[in-house]
């Protein structure tokens, strides 16, 4: 899974819900895995190129 604009697409609509705690939370685990989705694949990319 990679980021683009579907995966924010996600996440913006995923802000409807932003009024109740758990729509923030879900928004912000949401955009932590994102995070860590993201991160992961840069780490492996630079891993690859200077291996």
């Amino acid at each position: 899974m990679s980021l683009g604009p579907r995966a924010m697409e996600d996440v913006l609509t995923g802000c409807s819900g932003i009024d109740s705690p758990e729509g923030l939370l879900s928004i912000f685990l949401r955009l932590r895995h994102f995070a860590v989705v993201f991160l992961y694949e840069e780490y492996s990319k630079h891993k690859r190129t200077s291996g």
